[in-house]
């Protein structure tokens, strides 16, 4: 189990942005959810003003959460997610044009081709020899002077994996917002209060929103990765006290215990679970 104070942490510029506008991230963690199962979850800014992001719509072969601490995120096509939302965004769902702005959210993404943050950056300085990243479109000029544009993301995939990217049928054919306001809590009557906003897929990715009633305990199962972060009061894990905006990460394999005191409140992603074969 990792305990991340994440205000604690300084943020840092995203060397890379295939995208646009000014972006700075603090990285949590990089590894696999399930084996073969890459990931990254990391805090990511938006800056405001001539550094707003956007990105054209599109898609992924992943899958992805985001998680609005602050600020909004308009990921198109009405779609805007407030603070304190959780979104998330299937395989091959398509969504945007985005538009960021001073805003801090929690971003995670996994998939079975997962292509790793230094894997990517090394890809984008080849294909910058050839073409030119600019809006999340990456462009290159053929023999006969035809311009050629593919989407950053996909670009960067098929120079890794040196096939062409052949979309995922999405599970769901849009992003999914929550709003956590809208849902009752369930579990009044029990020591931790639950609003349950959403399990998705035959893998049993889990959302859900805590408040804890009175001081108990918290099991993080070994049957998946879980993560939990800490949106007001203190819990405590590994005998110390931790503030708001702790990030607890518990591993595929890995039992954990967060202890929330009365007051406390966390959002929890339960990750995939392995499939049986």
């Amino acid at each position: 189990m990792e305990i991340i104070a994440t205000a604690a942490m300084p943020w840092e510029p995203t060397p890379v942005n295939t995208r646009g506008g000014k972006v700075s991230r603090k990285i949590l963690r990089e590894g696999e959810l399930l084996p073969g199962l890459g990931f990254y979850a990391r805090l990511v800014k938006y800056h405001a003003g001539e550094g707003v992001f956007t990105a054209p719509r599109h898609k992924h072969n992943y899958d992805q959460i985001r998680y609005t601490i602050s600020g909004t995120q308009d990921f198109g096509q009405g779609q805007v997610s407030q603070a304190g939302w959780p979104s998330y965004f299937p395989s091959g769902a398509p969504y945007g044009p985005e538009r960021i702005e001073g805003a801090e959210v929690i971003v995670i993404q996994w998939g079975d081709t997962w292509v790793d943050s230094q894997t990517s950056d090394a890809a984008v300085a080849e294909l910058k020899k050839a073409g030119e990243f600019k809006n999340g479109i990456y462009t290159v000029v053929d023999e006969n002077g035809v311009h050629r544009n593919t989407d950053s993301i996909q670009a960067i995939w098929e120079k890794v994996w040196g096939r062409k990217l052949e979309w995922p049928r999405p599970k769901y054919p849009q992003p999914i917002l929550m709003d956590p306001g809208a849902f009752d809590w369930t579990g009044e009557d029990g020591d931790i209060w639950v609003k349950p906003l959403g399990s998705f897929t035959e893998q049993d990715l889990n959302i859900k929103v805590l408040r804890w009633n009175t001081k108990a305990d918290l099991e993080l199962p070994p049957e998946r990765t879980s993560m939990l972060f800490s949106l007001k009061g203190e819990i405590v894990a590994d005998g110390s006290a931790y503030a708001p905006q702790t990030a607890v990460l518990s591993g595929y394999g890995e039992t954990g215990t967060v202890t929330g005191l009365e007051g406390a409140e966390a959002v929890v992603f339960a990750f995939p679970k392995a499939l049986a074969a």
